[in-house]
């Protein structure tokens, strides 16, 4: 029911103000995690996340997002330093709560990445499509080998510049550069300036193939991107955040 109202900023507030005293304290933000773990290891999963955060009425995507955001250590679990890490962050006045406007506007934040995202989602899926050569809706491993293909502008090397990269994808996704630069910075993985060798490319492949049937899905292509664009949102937070704390010391 929520689910089609969509993702409501004060309903969800009222889900983790548990006490409704219109402000979230510490513990009721534990608790909202400890509701999440369902198998209780004390910490909480993708899946876990994803299920308890779309009965605030957010998308399975957006909540997937929002998990990438706070796992900012990307091992797939959100632990306890990285919900306090998130409680603080939404905290913008340091009262030790978070009052709805604080929780709002966080939201706010996240949506308008979300809306970025699912606007180039067309064209992800058109950049699937076109090296889904038997059409069959899955990439096998030969298949995602035809991204580098497509990308790679001097065939004799077969490998991708950052030049290369940014030429494709901007074009293909309307990323900006310094996303488009800060993607580039992860699937170079060995730091040699180029995209594409045997290492890199079975590391992306089995990274994306998350459940390990041996194909990559339309789902997990677009949930990968995801993750990068998220990982790639903390770290420009935390520049962010480095620059104000400068700023704020010497003004």
């Amino acid at each position: 029911s929520a689910q089609k109202m969509g993702f409501q900023p004060d309903n969800a507030f009222g889900m983790v103000d548990t006490d409704q005293s219109g402000s979230i304290s510490k513990s009721e933000f534990a608790d909202l995690y400890v509701r999440m773990d369902v198998d209780a290891d004390g910490q909480v999963n993708a899946t876990e996340f994803v299920m308890g955060f779309m009965q605030t009425g957010m998308s399975r995507d957006g909540s997937l997002y929002i998990f990438f955001r706070i796992d900012a250590n990307q091992n797939s679990v959100i632990d306890d330093s990285e919900r306090d890490q998130t409680f603080a962050s939404f905290d913008a006045n340091k009262d030790n709560e978070i009052d709805l406007n604080e929780f709002s506007a966080a939201m706010s934040d996240v949506q308008t990445e979300l809306a970025a995202l699912k606007a180039g989602e067309p064209k992800v899926e058109a950049m699937f499509d076109e090296v889904d050569a038997d059409n069959s809706g899955d990439l096998t491993e030969e298949e995602m080998k035809g991204l580098v293909a497509a990308m790679d502008n001097n065939p004799a090397d077969t490998l991708v510049s950052e030049q290369e990269f940014k030429d494709y994808w901007m074009s293909k996704t309307g990323t900006d550069e310094t996303r488009t630069v800060m993607l580039f910075g992860y699937l170079d993985a060995d730091d040699d300036g180029y995209f594409g060798n045997d290492f890199e490319q079975k590391g992306l492949f089995m990274g994306t193939d998350y459940n390990q049937d041996g194909v990559v899905s339309k789902q997990e292509f677009k949930d990968t991107l995801f993750s990068f664009y998220a990982n790639i949102q903390n770290t420009l937070d935390a520049i962010q955040s480095t620059a104000d704390a400068v700023v704020g010391y010497f003004f």
